[in-house]
């Protein structure tokens, strides 16, 4: 997290409330863990722009690549990496997946790595955990030490609870906060 980072802390309460608003939607989603980071892209940058964010740009190149979206307050220039990974833990009301999350918090730490080039955000939803389950630290974890960015788990990651049919699922909100590094 860089300190005192505002829009760090906005990024995470808008991503946040755009899933708790659209819990119905993301049950669909979430059941046959489903990704959906190109809504969320489309819904984030739409915030940003009704709270005076200017300059919306969608795959805008940066000098490590391309970004999912760049919007600009004041002078400055904010690139935002998106990702959802759906996790394989067996949870009831959910379709089972053997398939490990490995390469998507691996794909997470590289959209991380490339913001180090420009600064910038990396904003992850990771889907579908069962409710009060704490494995998702380890998924954290795995993501700080690939990326060897620092992730402070308390100002950066929020729980949500989505219902699945009689059940409870979670999404795990991430956002971290990289800060332009010399090369």
């Amino acid at each position: 997290m860089l300190p005192d980072d505002p829009f760090q802390t906005q990024l995470l309460n808008w991503t946040v409330d755009i899933i708790e608003n659209r819990c119905q939607l993301l049950a669909l989603a979430f059941a046959q863990r489903s990704k959906f980071e190109g809504w969320l892209k489309f819904e984030l940058a739409s915030l940003a722009h009704q709270n005076g964010f200017q300059d919306v740009k969608f795959e805008n190149a940066h000098a490590n690549g391309r970004s999912d979206f760049s919007i600009r307050h004041n002078e400055t220039v904010h690139h935002v990496e998106l990702k959802t990974a759906n996790t394989n833990l067996r949870m009831i009301g959910v379709r089972d997946m053997s398939k490990p999350i490995t390469k998507n918090l691996s794909g997470i730490a590289l959209d991380i790595q490339k913001l180090k080039a420009v600064g910038g955000y990396s904003v992850s939803v990771l889907f579908p955990i069962p409710e009060h389950d704490c494995r998702w630290i380890r998924y954290v974890e795995s993501i700080e030490s690939q990326s060897l960015q620092r992730i402070d788990i308390e100002n950066s990651c929020r729980t949500i609870s989505v219902r699945i049919g009689n059940y409870i699922a979670m999404a795990v909100v991430v956002v971290v906060g990289v800060p332009r590094q010399p090369l």
